[in-house]
């Protein structure tokens, strides 16, 4: 048998209920398809059909895609019934603050203004021939 404690940590956790404001309408497809290629703050992350009609997510363009996300995101609507897409807007926009605690990945700058020197002075390093010096 096992007690309450083990079967709520057991249970799904479902994910974050957001609440979507209506912003802008559409009158077709392909101008709320022509308004999402446009705006490049914005990339698709989910596509999926309902009763109501498709529907695209969007996040946020301006954070890297690994690691935390802008709350900010972007629902199109595209109406089953009639052509008329909708457009909803959910979270706040603050790429700023979540840019500001990534670590950033790849050369330090000192790093790079050295390659960029020796690029300039057209010294070129050469990298040590592995298994001549090694084997014998």
């Amino acid at each position: 048998m096992t007690s309450t404690k083990e079967r709520n940590i057991l249970k799904k956790r479902r994910g974050i209920n957001r609440e979507w404001i209506y912003v802008d309408m559409f009158d077709d497809n392909e101008a709320a398809d022509l308004w999402l290629k446009n705006k490049t703050k914005w990339l698709k992350e989910d596509t999926y059909s309902t009763n109501d009609g498709d529907k695209i997510i969007c996040r946020c363009n301006l954070v890297k895609r690994r690691g935390p996300q802008c709350d900010a995101k972007l629902m199109l609507l595209f109406n089953a019934d009639n052509l008329k897409a909708k457009r909803f807007e959910s979270g706040n926009h603050t790429p700023d603050k979540i840019n500001e605690g990534v670590i950033k990945r790849g050369l330090v700058d000192e790093t790079k203004k050295l390659i960029e020197r020796y690029l300039d002075l057209k010294i070129l390093m050469k990298s040590p021939k592995i298994g001549e010096n090694q084997i014998r």
